[in-house]
């Protein structure tokens, strides 16, 4: 844990200083887009953690139920995720429409 403290300190400090000598360096323009992050990993987190409580007292605990719950679970929190996402128009997302509009012309 300290480690880790100690990387995002050495990180931010030495962007900080980065930033001072070239403006356009700054990351104060991403502060939007962390806190939607952030926003939908709570929600998603939320949801997955919840649906682990009732998946866990609604069936039995062995190995292929809870091989099916992390299965499904991992879809719910990734479906979620991007949802949230989307919903909340982080950066980038026309991007990928467009990927998305070329894999299915493909695909068609």
């Amino acid at each position: 844990m300290a480690g880790n403290v100690a990387v995002a300190a050495q990180a931010w400090y030495l962007q900080h200083r980065l930033a001072r000598k070239q403006d356009r360096l700054r990351f104060g323009h991403l502060t939007a887009a962390l806190f939607k992050i952030l926003v939908a990993s709570g929600l998603m987190g939320l949801l997955v953690a919840g649906s682990w409580w009732f998946w866990s007292r609604s069936f039995p605990a062995t190995k292929a139920w809870d091989a099916l719950a992390l299965a499904l679970l991992i879809a719910l929190g990734v479906s979620t995720y991007g949802a949230l996402l989307w919903t909340l128009k982080i950066e980038g997302r026309d991007d990928l429409a467009a990927v998305f509009a070329r894999l299915r012309a493909k695909f068609s």
